[in-house]
């Protein structure tokens, strides 16, 4: 236990005589910080999702409709015909 706590007093000594290491050390990681607490917004608002349901099975159906339920996401689901029926200027060859 001793050689640990020697080791971490050595390091920070070492720090502490060298201004660059200071920055590196201790300002860098708060200003990260800083930057992750109030530049990120993690609050989704307004999500357009898109769905395309290739299988008309009961639990693909049952997922698509609770995406649509919720109040932040507008939902646009489209089967196989009709998501070719709705592309605009589409011709069948």
């Amino acid at each position: 236990m001793r050689i640990l706590w020697a080791f971490i007093k050595k390091e920070f000594l070492q720090i502490f005589r060298d201004p660059s290491s200071i920055l590196i050390a201790f300002i860098l990681p708060t200003l990260l910080s800083l930057i992750y607490m109030y530049g990120i917004n993690v609050d989704s608002v307004n999500i357009n999702l898109g769905l395309k349901l290739d299988d008309a099975n009961p639990r693909v159906v049952s997922l698509a409709r609770s995406f649509s339920i919720s109040e932040r996401r507008s939902t646009m689901t489209r089967t196989p015909c009709t998501a070719i029926s709705s592309i605009p200027n589409f011709r069948e060859p």
